[in-house]
């Protein structure tokens, strides 16, 4: 199955070559097109995802060396969106059959050194097609993260330090958006919702339960938004504060991708932009709803630092 996942994304890369012109440049795109490709798009991600959480334990560990070894071995700079949706299947957060409690991400373990290996030294096209890879990868990856923030923070810089290439640059701005957002939203597990790890209660069409369904939710920790915290303050309050400082013709540059950096990270951390305080909001009763209590409770286990960074955002 996974060889004819790799043969679909290299026949997306050659049916974008003959799409173009003799001039160099794509044909345009109808609606058509652009539905059919969203469709195929999200074909390709329910079925990865059905696919990776199905599978035990032993066959998941093969099938990760599987696609290891392609994203290794190859570039396919115009299955980009595609490859990051198998990055991103094959990296989310898992659990051990024996002890649910315990989560964990080998997937991201296995592809983070190859996505982040020497990307100063590829071509732009080769280092935004890892950076995609990488984006999707941390996407639902959980907890997992942590144990990777200095290679995941030095592809952030590194993207983010390249001002003149704007695609490249857009790319580091969605590989800080899915990095906040794998560290500040809460999602369920995949593994957990899939029939085969339901138990022998599973009734095949049955009405889903509010209550003991049996879904395992990665859930954030005051780990996570403390690294939620250090990425935002790295990337964006420090740029912020660093535009008065510039003057002459680079400025409105400047501006412009501060502002860009800003609307990534907001788009990225906003379920943990409280309007008061969390103090303020555990103190009252009956006026909020229990989502922004637990989000409250969530940063108060964070440490002083981050609860005060968040509270004057």
């Amino acid at each position: 199955f996974l060889d004819r996942v790799y043969e679909l994304l290299r026949a997306t890369g050659e049916q974008e070559k003959l799409g173009k012109g003799h001039s160099g440049y794509a044909a345009t795109h109808g609606s058509m097109d652009i539905a059919i490709t969203k469709n195929v798009s999200r074909i390709m991600k329910e079925t990865l995802t059905y696919f990776f959480s199905s599978m035990d334990t032993e066959t998941y560990r093969s099938a990760l060396r599987s696609v290891s070894k392609f994203m290794e071995e190859e570039t396919l700079p115009f299955a980009v969106k595609d490859a990051s949706l198998l990055c991103q299947a094959v990296c989310m957060t898992r659990f051990d059959l024996k002890d649910s409690s315990a989560d964990a991400s080998p997937g991201l373990d296995a592809l983070v050194p190859i996505l982040t290996e020497d990307l100063e030294h590829r071509s732009t096209k080769s280092a935004i097609y890892r950076l995609r890879c990488l984006a999707g990868a941390v996407r639902y990856a959980g907890s997992s993260v942590l144990k990777h923030r200095d290679s995941i923070v030095a592809a952030i810089t590194y993207a983010l330090s390249q001002p003149d290439d704007k695609v490249l640059f857009k790319t580091g701005c969605k590989l800080l958006r899915h990095t906040l957002s794998s560290q500040c939203e809460e999602y369920p597990i995949a593994q957990s919702s899939h029939p085969m790890k339901s138990g022998t209660n599973f009734v095949p069409g049955a009405c889903a339960e509010l209550k003991h369904d049996g879904v395992h939710w990665c859930v954030p920790s005051g780990k996570s938004i403390d690294f939620t915290v250090d990425l935002v303050g790295r990337f964006c309050l420090k740029r912020l504060r660093s535009l008065g400082d510039t003057t002459g013709d680079n400025n409105i540059q400047r501006w412009r991708q501060s502002l860009r950096v800003l609307r990534y990270t907001l788009r990225g951390c906003l379920g943990i932009l409280l309007d008061d305080s969390a103090d303020t909001i555990l103190s009252q009763e009956g006026e909020l709803c229990p989502k922004e209590k637990a989000t409250a409770s969530l940063i108060k286990s964070s440490s002083p630092e981050s609860q005060k960074i968040l509270g004057d955002l």
